[in-house]
């Protein structure tokens, strides 16, 4: 699962920052609770949504500049969930990083150890 500072920095990189302005505002935040109102969480449309904490969104970040944009354009253009779409497996394909001493795989297939 995504960070809250993954997710809004993917958005920034995507749409940049809007100064002055937090997610709480911006027409593309939605509201969800849970049957007795006991709990509120918030997805960002334009991020993307998902039925799992995964996607649930800080409204106090500051706003990135989709915050700008119509949301019956974003609807029209299928910009909605487009960013979470193209980077939801960034996470998992990152190579770990090869530890001191660790006996390399490429190694031993091109010539084993000297």
């Amino acid at each position: 699962m995504r960070t809250g500072d993954e997710k809004i920095a993917l958005m920034y990189r995507e749409y940049g920052r809007l100064g002055g302005c937090k997610c709480r505002s911006c027409p593309h935040l939605e509201a969800y609770g849970n049957g007795d109102c006991t709990r509120t969480w918030y997805k960002c449309l334009m991020f993307g949504t998902s039925h799992g904490p995964g996607t649930d969104w800080r409204i106090g970040n500051e706003a990135c500049g989709a915050f700008k944009i119509d949301p019956e354009d974003a609807k029209r253009c299928g910009l909605y969930g487009e960013v979470y779409r193209r980077n939801r497996g960034l996470r998992r394909e990152q190579v770990p990083e090869q530890l001191p001493g660790q006996i390399d795989v490429d190694m031993l297939l091109n010539g084993g150890i000297q």
